[in-house]
């Protein structure tokens, strides 16, 4: 093992970031496409969203419970970060499709393209930063690597 291995992993709060932002991301998006194309006021179309963000809620805690573990999984193995988030990523877009799909309705496929950025955007901004161990514990784990 090398000792940058070891110093650095992911923030264990990412996937919670990200679902969070795409609940967030995903109505928004949505309203400001009905309100720029469709012409819909946007007063009424924001009294919607704390509804789209009960239903994403509600509907994404199977996506989530999923992604904390595929997440928890790949903590335990040499995964790069950027593989993790990607994996993290299309994971989330899936869960995203199949939940429309199986929700049908005329706003399944505008909802699906919206939350489906919405999902990429949040993987993408989430806070994905690096945790670093203090400096004691890497003099600990160099001392027992240089032991063994």
């Amino acid at each position: 093992m090398f000792l940058n291995e070891i110093s650095y992993r992911m923030n264990k709060d990412y996937p919670f970031f990200a679902w969070v932002f795409t609940l967030l991301i995903g109505p928004f998006l949505w309203i400001m496409f009905e309100v720029m194309y469709n012409g819909e006021k946007m007063g009424s179309m924001f009294q919607v969203f704390p509804v789209c963000f009960m239903m994403g809620l509600f509907l994404s805690l199977p996506v989530l419970f999923i992604t904390v573990l595929v997440f928890m999984f790949f903590q335990n193995t040499k995964v790069s970060k950027f593989n993790i988030k990607l994996s993290l990523m299309i994971l989330g877009v899936l869960g995203v499709l199949i939940t429309f799909k199986i929700m049908g309705g005329f706003l399944s496929i505008p909802l699906t393209i919206f939350y489906s950025v919405a999902t990429v955007i949040s993987y993408i901004i989430s806070n994905s930063k690096l945790d670093k161990l203090n400096s004691s514990e890497k003099i600990q784990q160099y001392d027992s690597l240089a032991n063994n």
